[in-house]
């Protein structure tokens, strides 16, 4: 917000309070000191009704004493509204802002503080009621009389610099703003760091940054600002309560909702303390309330929401566009607690006070409208709730146009509602409208950043957002699926086509948000200052380009501003034509790149044409909740669908807690029994109604998504267990699917046999067999378990591409991995290596990684240590692999290397190995997007191929195991074939030839041991 407002205010009563009236009548002293007394009981009590009408007594006192353009009564003006303000009622506060600047200017001239601030106040409140063009032109005029005073350098310059880009944010003009943003902070950056002006403007840049979805560049910033207040102001100041809140924000924005809980309570706290019944706690109580049902606590939001409601009801009255959000979010919440009928009548009031109080073509009667029929659906009155539907998907289309996200999830919930009336022909059309929206955004990186586009999300939070605007991005893609589905069913005729739309749709859906936004990262830095470089800023220019349009278009049609509105249009168009340019060169020069950030997804047809005469494919994804299965093979094409996601989920979960106990938290020593009539069931549902088609096939790459992701498919017996017993002999005997194919995983179908990259010329002295790092020098944990990130660790600033520092300090609270170099060693003999080529302990830092010549000729390279997931160090999104942390942190070692440090390195490795790295985090929560975008980053760096563990073993059958592969490796198998033996021989405890395995252990009979690694690449040679 703009400095000063408040003081403003305080500025005003001083005014007031302090030259004593020419008393106009005997009495008058009596009366003033009443008002003053009366002014003060009032305000402390925030009864501002009271309030003003003592200060409209005062007024009329000082106007028959002085004159009405005396600057005691534009000091009185501008109090009493500042107290309409408090109330929410700008606009009778206008006129009185109006009346003050202009009694300022005249007495004491425009550069007088008292002009100024007056200029600020008004400029701020014509803000709020959306009057942009008159509030920028102060601020402008503001900041030249600010640069004529001060200097280019002066304090006043800078603020007013903050003014500007604050009020240009406003209007969704943010890379406007950003340039004036970096001016203030050029400036404010040179005075002491405790400085409050300086944490102002930092929450603001921080706010932009935000708004152009880059919330990893705006936590430290965040963070900061609020540091600085607190010490400052003190721990229940209301400047703290907003920095928390919009921490909270930010953190809701990256997804880390948890952590976003405890900023948005603090918030609520402060402003609940100060005054219960205000809007600050009304915004508070809305805000801690959306965080909840974000974690889907929605009985723990309901009576958040309700307070909300209830102070918007008592301010606003019960006919106010306010009052209707409020209505609308407690029915959201209600139908989201399974209480349909009880939320429609709050749907149908919301609807009926937007039609009352918008004019008609607001955005917000089209969602709710929307809302409203979804609810009526969600009760099985799909025939009621159609007319809804198809006018909210008009109005929509009429608002934003045929190309922005708010239509595509209009067509997608229209398209769910035609699959309930039997209407999938009709469904299919209409979801793949919304699926082709989806995937043009998605290729110019628009709002891929965010849960949802950040422009609206920063629009939400200033306007107290309404909790049933969510990213309808990845719903489109399931909806497609699913309709595709149906139509097929009653169209045989068009059942392939069909099936090969929903195949590109299904690899859509596969790759998450989180996967993207963490390949993006890494390709910023694998891009480089050349001509890649240059085109991937351009795109990102038009991306941030795209967002702000969309902001300011959204701005536009809540204000009718007709003539703005199709010249926004126009810009958004023209922009998007530049952006599918800049898409397709990227695409065509630069493939390699393409596929990194995996920007398009592959025809069925084409997939199979990559195929090997003896491969197949296998991709599951869960669609809502349903489990799709597509099956490539040599000879034939299938797919099925599986309904029950949540349980094939939960099943996942309890299969992956039995090979990975202490992941889920369990100390105890062993591994619990193996559920293989659990793990058969998963094969027979998902895979046994496809395998047909992968008949003839020895090899098989997959897919998969969701949490099936996080359980290697090799560990699926293909038949039921024939007894009860789970003992070693049992498990030995099963028939389990990495018997029946050498399993490779894919990032994506994208990579699939794709064009590989050149790999760098070995060195002077020849390409070296093998060079290993581990068992770096670790302290442990300071604490409990793996959440390394406090509340208010500031995070490392963050650079150009978006990346932050790791903190060496908590890098170094990491476990120890000793037994790392057991297995290290055991490699290095295999495979002849010399001592030098191992480093090991405090010699294994990330430095020595990015230095070591060897490390780019080797033909073998093996990693054994942590994996860091995204967000498990404050100010991350991108996985990486911890080191020996040094002292103090630099770009050059931080003691991580992130997927983005990957992707800049130059690798002629056959295969990485990643050993002891968990791909999951304490809690269970899956981290297979991680381990996806690793992969991703070490193929475009030159690696062959991945060999990944997936959960941490013990450390004699992890060293057997790797080094089985390796040997079967260099008897010329191919890497999934050579995992597939040495996965057989650790089961079995027999090589191929019959050979005993040395110091086999029948317990290692059990998937927890012969199954953690998975061979994840673009290709099995």
């Amino acid at each position: 917000m703009p400095p000063g407002r408040a003081g403003g205010l305080l500025t005003a009563l001083a005014l007031v309070l302090a030259a004593p009236l020419s008393a106009a009548e005997p009495d008058a002293d009596t009366r003033l000191a009443r008002i003053e007394a009366g002014i003060g009981a009032a305000t402390a009590a925030r009864r501002w009704d009271e309030a003003i009408a003592l200060g409209r007594e005062a007024l009329a006192i000082e106007e028959a004493a002085k004159g009405a353009d005396h600057p005691e009564v534009g000091g009185t003006l501008s109090l009493i509204a500042g107290w309409l303000v408090r109330q929410g009622k700008p606009a009778e506060a206008t006129p009185l802002y109006r009346r003050a600047l202009a009694i300022f200017a005249a007495k004491l001239g425009p550069d007088d503080r008292l002009s100024e601030q007056a200029a600020s106040n008004l400029a701020a409140n014509l803000q709020a009621l959306g009057s942009y063009d008159e509030a920028e032109g102060l601020y402008r005029a503001a900041l030249g009389r600010a640069r004529a005073k001060a200097g280019e350098e002066g304090r006043a310059t800078a603020l007013a610099y903050n003014n500007l880009a604050y009020a240009l944010g406003r209007q969704g003009r943010f890379t406007e703003a950003r340039d004036l943003y970096a001016r203030a902070l050029g400036i404010a950056q040179r005075w002491e760091p405790e400085d409050l002006d300086l944490a102002l403007i930092e929450g603001n840049v921080a706010s932009n940054l935000d708004a152009l979805g880059r919330p990893i560049e705006a936590e430290p910033l965040y963070r900061q600002s609020l540091a600085v207040r607190i010490a400052e102001l003190g721990p229940d100041d209301p400047a703290v309560a907003t920095s928390y809140n919009n921490l909270g924000f930010n953190l809701d924005g990256q997804g880390r909702h948890a952590d976003a809980a405890p900023a948005y309570r603090r918030a609520l706290d402060i402003r609940t303390a100060i005054d219960p019944d205000g809007l600050a706690a009304a915004t508070g109580y809305n805000n801690a309330a959306h965080n909840l049902n974000r974690q889907g606590d929605y009985a723990g939001a309901a009576p958040l929401y309700a307070r909300a409601l209830a102070i918007w009801q008592r301010t606003y009255g019960t006919d106010h566009p306010v009052t209707a959000i409020g209505l609308s979010n407690v029915a959201v919440n209600l139908e989201r607690q399974g209480k349909a009928a009880e939320a429609q009548p709050l749907f149908e009031q919301a609807l009926a006070i937007r039609l009352r109080t918008l004019r008609a073509g607001h955005p917000d009667i089209a969602t709710a409208r929307l809302r409203l029929g979804h609810v009526l659906a969600a009760q099985g009155r799909f025939d009621a709730a159609l007319p809804y539907y198809e006018q909210g998907v008009a109005a929509r289309r009429a608002a934003f146009g045929a190309d922005h996200p708010a239509l595509a999830e209009a067509l997608a919930d229209l398209a769910d509602l035609y699959l309930s009336l039997g209407r999938p022909a009709d469904a299919v059309k209409a979801a793949r409208e919304a699926a082709e929206i989806v995937r043009r955004r998605r290729a110019g990186r628009i709002g891929d950043a965010r849960d949802s586009d950040g422009a609206q999300q920063a629009i939400a939070r200033a306007e107290a957002g309404d909790a049933s605007r969510f990213d309808p991005l990845a719903g489109a893609f399931a909806t497609l699926i699913r309709a595709n589905w149906a139509e097929a069913a009653r169209s045989p005729g068009q059942a392939a086509a069909l099936r090969a739309e929903a195949f590109l749709a299904a690899q859509d859906l596969s790759v998450s948000a989180a996967a993207r936004s963490m390949a993006r990262t890494a390709a910023r830095t694998a891009a480089g200052e050349g001509p890649l470089g240059a085109l991937v800023r351009r795109q990102q220019d038009l991306s941030d380009r795209a967002a702000e349009l969309d902001a300011r278009l959204l701005r536009q049609l809540i204000a009718g501003d007709g003539a703005r509105i199709a010249q926004t249009r126009d810009l958004i168009a023209a922009n998007a034509r530049d952006l599918a340019e800049a898409d397709r060169r990227l695409a065509q020069d630069f493939p390699s790149y393409a596929r990194l950030i995996g920007a398009q997804s592959v025809a069925l047809g084409e997939a199979r044409g990559r195929l090997g005469a003896a491969d197949g494919l296998l991709l599951i994804v869960a669609a809502g909740d349903d489990l799709y299965s597509f099956a490539l093979g040599p000879g034939d094409v299938r797919w099925s669908r599986h309904g029950g996601a949540a349980v094939v989920a939960e099943t996942v979960r309890r299969l992956r807690c039995q090979v990975d106990p202490k992941g889920c938290g369990d100390a105890a020593p062993g591994w619990p029994p193996f559920d293989r009539t659990a793990a058969f069931g998963l094969y027979r549902d998902l895979i046994a109604p496809v395998e047909p088609a992968l008949a003839g096939s020895r090899g098989l790459f997959v897919v998969t998504g969701g949490a099936l992701a996080e359980l290697p498919l090799g560990l699926l017996p293909t038949a039921p267990p024939a007894t009860g017993s789970a003992d070693a002999a049992a498990l030995r005997d099963t028939p389990w699917l990495a018997d029946r194919y050498a399993l490779t995983v894919l990032p994506a179908v994208s990579v699939l046999r794709a064009a590989p990259v050149t790999p760098v010329a070995a060195t002077a002295g020849g390409q070296v067999q093998f060079v290993g790092y581990g068992a770096p020098a670790f302290v442990g944990p300071a604490g409990e378990g793996r959440n390394i990130d406090d509340f208010l660790r500031i995070p490392q600033p963050v650079d150009r591409a978006g990346q932050g520092l790791a903190d060496p300090s908590a890098l170094r609270e990491l476990s120890p991995l000793p037994g790392t170099e057991v297995e290290l060693k055991a490699m290095a003999a295999t495979l002849s290596a010399t001592p030098e080529l191992l480093h090991l302990g405090t010699a294994a830092t990330e430095g020595s990684v990015r230095r070591d010549q060897a490390v780019g000729s080797a033909r073998i390279i093996a990693f054994a240590t942590h994996g860091i997931l995204p967000g498990e160090i404050g100010g991350l999104r991108e996985p990486g692999l911890a080191f020996t942390p040094p002292e103090t942190g630099s770009p050059e070692d931080d003691g991580l290397l992130a997927a983005s440090e990957v992707t800049g390195m130059h690798l002629s490795a056959d295969w990485v190995i990643l050993s002891a790295c968990n791909t999951a985090t304490a809690d269970g929560t899956p981290g297979a997007d991680s381990l996806s975008s690793l992969g991703r980053a070490f193929l475009y760096a030159g690696a062959g191929s991945l060999l990944a563990s997936r959960w941490r073993v013990a450390d004699d059958a992890t060293a057997a195991l790797t080094v089985e592969t390796l040997v079967a490796r260099k008897a010329g198998l191919s890497r999934a074939a050579a995992l597939q033996q040495a996965m057989r021989a650790v089961r079995t405890g027999r090589r191929a030839d019959g050979s005993a395995l040395p110091g086999w252990s029948p317990s290692w009979a059990h998937p927890a041991a012969w199954a953690p690694f998975t061979v994840i690449g673009s290709d099995d040679g």
